[in-house]
């Protein structure tokens, strides 16, 4: 089993050359890049980005356009775990077992998540 290129997560590097999952934070945005929230590994929301265009929105419509974007988010942290499990079992060449990794999301599921939060095309 070869080791995943650690550049290819796009996550800065610890000082050992492996990506640093422990720290890492994902940002998150709704396709007009109006609301974004950042998140950890384990899927806490540290900061929720709101540009001044949200300002024409009522309370309610921007509580709904945060709680897609977070819901996104969650699904992103979720698969940042599964990258996690699979970056360390390749490195140590172990099998990883599906079931080890079956409750945390796919690429495919942040992707479905968007899709389901902001439509087609997002």
């Amino acid at each position: 089993m070869t080791a995943p290129d650690p550049l290819a997560y796009g996550l800065p590097l610890t000082a050992e050359g492996h990506p640093d999952f422990e720290n890492a934070r994902y940002d998150v945005f709704n396709p007009a890049r109006t609301v974004g929230v950042r998140s950890n590994l384990s899927g806490r929301t540290l900061a929720v980005h709101l540009e001044d265009a949200v300002a024409a929105l009522n309370e309610e419509a921007l509580h709904a356009e945060i709680l897609k974007v977070v819901s996104v988010a969650t699904v992103r942290s979720s698969y940042a775990v599964r990258e996690r499990a699979e970056y360390w079992a390749a490195v140590r060449g172990e099998v990883l077992e599906p079931s080890a990794v079956e409750a945390y999301a796919k690429a495919e599921d942040v992707e479905a998540a968007r899709r389901e939060a902001f439509g087609t095309g997002s």
